[in-house]
């Protein structure tokens, strides 16, 4: 970054006087926040060209950090903190620095997410039927349905909310178990809806 700004141009790994600039510069960087070994004009160059992945993108260190507490979750639900136990604040990464700060962020009991007065629910469905059942099922448990709306079932896509199709089954709808949906429709609110499919039982 610093090389292109002063140059107009990327840096040339035939070019010694590019690498001794780049090997300095990065030597300073690395002295002023800690990092050692500097580095060589070996490694330098097989940075400048793309011989080796030298630097990590902050979103892969992101991603990083996620997977490894999703997996801390996973091993904590069944009782097992040989990995260590999942992160209780929140981790900023700083890539100019390369360094993380903690803040406690408590949980805030009016999340419309994981507040206290969130509705969720749990059912489970066999694969012909349709999910229109949920429907049924939550009237059963006393929810009532909006007289002004029509219920409409959503689940999170990678841009937008897919509207589902209430009178297909969940295979129909490209659904699998543990799969998050969002029911709008009911006098008390949105309830969401985490389905579990039957497995078919082996003959």
């Amino acid at each position: 970054m610093a090389f292109e700004e002063q140059y107009s141009r990327e840096a040339n790994a035939q070019s010694l006087e590019d690498v001794l600039y780049l090997q300095i510069y990065a030597n300073e960087l690395a002295e002023k926040f800690g990092f050692n070994p500097p580095y060589t004009q070996k490694e330098i160059v097989n940075i400048v060209d793309h011989h080796e992945p030298g630097i990590i993108t902050i979103n892969a260190v992101i991603a990083s950090l996620q997977s490894q507490e999703v997996l801390k979750i996973l091993y904590n639900l069944k009782g097992n903190n040989a990995i260590g136990l999942d992160s209780k604040q929140y981790i900023i990464y700083n890539g100019m620095t390369a360094r993380f700060y903690y803040i406690d962020r408590p949980r805030n009991p009016e999340c419309l997410q994981c507040g206290d007065h969130v509705m969720r629910e749990m059912f489970y469905l066999r694969k012909d039927q349709p999910l229109s059942t949920i429907i049924s099922a939550l009237q059963m448990k006393g929810y009532t349905l909006d007289e002004e709306m029509e219920p409409i079932l959503t689940i999170p896509g990678f841009d937008t909310l897919r509207i589902l199709n209430l009178e297909k089954n969940a295979k129909a709808n490209q659904l699998h178990s543990l799969s998050l949906l969002t029911l709008s429709g009911f006098s008390e609110g949105d309830v969401y809806v985490t389905i579990r499919i039957f497995k078919e039982k082996k003959e």
